[in-house]
């Protein structure tokens, strides 16, 4: 896989160059937003990004990479919370400091992997995990689309996706779609129609 991958620590994105680099991959760096901003037009298969780049912000960069159909790993400082997911730009999926090099590699095939999962239909709702668009233009991240679609075969027992079922929750209300995610006791989370 071809990556661009974008931090302003030198050390560490060499590291993880390396590391990435042993896996298989073809690792470009860039050491600053500016630098990514302008090697985007090089086709890559996917791309990781620090959100403290120098230069230019993680955001304005990601911004770039969405608009070029790139998907994007987010690497942060702090952990996830739901806010992120409800940014109108996000990346594929977010990855949290401190990472090994074989969570950096699942990220990238999470971010990767979506691409030819077919389009579903929640409630009368569009999901489209290779777009990660919910309801025709909600962004959602690879995570959240598996979870839509989990949640489309069925109850989600899962505890530890919280973050995830309000996040979805919240594109549910923007979207004006009529449905929610609810926890039914014996059953676990299930999409359900809103009252009205």
């Amino acid at each position: 896989m071809r990556i661009l991958f974008a931090a302003s620590d030198r050390d560490l994105l060499s590291g993880y160059k390396s590391l990435l680099e042993a896996k298989g991959h073809e690792i470009d760096a860039a050491f600053d937003g500016v630098q990514a901003v302008t090697r985007i037009s090089e086709g890559y298969d996917a791309a990781v990004i620090d959100q403290s780049l120098s230069r230019l912000s993680s955001a304005s960069v990601l911004k770039k990479l969405c608009d070029g159909g790139v998907p994007t790993v987010m690497l942060l400082f702090s952990r996830i919370t739901g806010e992120l997911y409800l940014s109108p730009v996000l990346p594929d999926t977010f990855l949290c400091y401190p990472f090994s090099p074989d969570e950096l590699d699942a990220a990238l095939t999470a971010a990767t992997g979506l691409r030819d999962m077919p389009d579903f239909d929640l409630f009368g709702t569009a999901v489209s995990p290779s777009k990660r668009t919910f309801a025709g233009n909600v962004r959602i991240t690879s995570e959240e689309a598996l979870l839509l679609k989990r949640l489309s075969d069925g109850a989600v027992r899962d505890s530890d996706c919280d973050i995830l079922i309000r996040a979805v929750c919240e594109k549910m209300r923007i979207a004006g779609t009529g449905i929610t995610v609810k926890y039914i006791t014996n059953e676990g989370y299930k999409v359900v129609k809103t009252v009205e």
